[in-house]
This record gives structure tokens, C-alpha cells and sequence, in this order.
């Protein structure tokens, strides 16, 4: 058996026959050597088993081999309609989620815009609120200073009506 680094594929047997099918004498034949001994290309690397090796394989008979390779045909068919299942579903949620992402984010324009104006409105109130509280304020204490001045008229009314009573008496 040669190694596939040596350029040449050759079919994979088993050591202790050879290709002929009389015994081996579990010897490798040296590996030849590249003059530069740089790696083969990866074209070189692909090995592929051939045919007599698969009809000879351990599965048994050409025909088993054959249902073999049909069962494997199938299941890839099948694999691959999965995939594009897959792919299908995967690019629906993707679209779908899309569409709900901009309906979220429309939403939320809306949602802010409106709790915008109810903030503003919340802060219109408010100052409107502070402003009768201090027109209040100063209501009182213009009542307060008004009740003073209203005493005093009082007592100086008192003090004339005494004055004139007791200039007329």
C-alpha cells in the first residue's frame, strides 16, 4: 500500500493481503520522497475509494452497496428539503420580526410623543398652580394689611363720633 502523500491514489487494502489476494508480508513500501519536500497540494490530498473497493467492502453484495447508496441519496434529498424548510422558517421569524420591530418602534414614537405632551401639560398645571398659590398668598396679605387699615378707621371713627358727641353735649 502506498501513502496518498505520494501523489499516486491507490486503493486502501488490507496489510495482511495484497492486491492479488495472496498473503502480505506486513511491509509498507517506503514512501517516496519530493525533491523540495514541501506538502502535496489539496488536490492531491482527495482520495476517493473505488468502485471494486466499495463492491468488496464489508456491507456485503453490489446489490446491498447499491441500496446502500440509494438510501443515502434519499437521506440527503431529505436532508436538503430540511434545510430549505429551515432556511424558509428562519427567513419568515427574521421577516416577521422585522415587522414587529417597526411596529414597536412606531409604537413607541407614539407612546413618547404622547406621555411629551402629558408632560407638558403635567408642567402647565403646575405652573398654573404655583401662580394661584401665590396670587393666593398675596391675597392674604393684602386682607391682612386691608383688616388693619379697616381697625383703623374704626378707631378713628369712634374717636370722632367721641369727639362730636362730646363737643355737641
Amino acid at each position: 500500500m502506498q501513502s496518498w502523500f505520494g501523489g499516486q491514489p491507490d486503493v486502501l487494502t488490507d496489510p495482511e493481503t495484497q492486491s492479488d489476494g495472496s498473503p502480505g508480508n506486513n511491509q509498507t513500501p517506503p514512501v517516496p520522497s519530493t525533491s523540495n519536500d514541501r506538502p502535496p497540494k489539496p488536490a492531491e490530498r482527495t482520495r476517493l475509494p473505488s468502485d471494486d473497493t466499495l463492491n468488496r467492502s464489508s456491507h456485503g453484495t453490489k446489490s446491498n452497496v447499491d441500496d446502500l447508496r440509494n438510501s443515502n441519496s434519499a437521506l440527503i434529498h431529505q436532508l436538503s428539503t430540511q434545510e430549505a424548510s429551515f432556511m424558509n422558517q428562519l427567513t419568515q421569524c427574521t421577516t416577521e420580526f422585522a415587522e414587529k420591530e417597526k411596529a414597536l418602534k412606531k409604537e413607541l414614537t407614539e407612546v413618547s410623543s404622547a406621555l411629551q405632551v402629558q408632560q407638558n401639560r403635567v408642567a402647565s398645571l403646575e405652573q398654573r398652580i404655583r401662580e394661584r398659590d401665590a396670587q393666593f398668598t398675596s391675597c392674604k396679605d393684602e386682607k391682612g394689611k386691608l383688616g388693619c387699615q379697616i381697625t383703623d378707621l374704626k378707631n378713628q371713627l369712634y374717636q370722632l363720633v367721641r369727639i362730636i358727641t362730646c363737643i355737641y353735649l
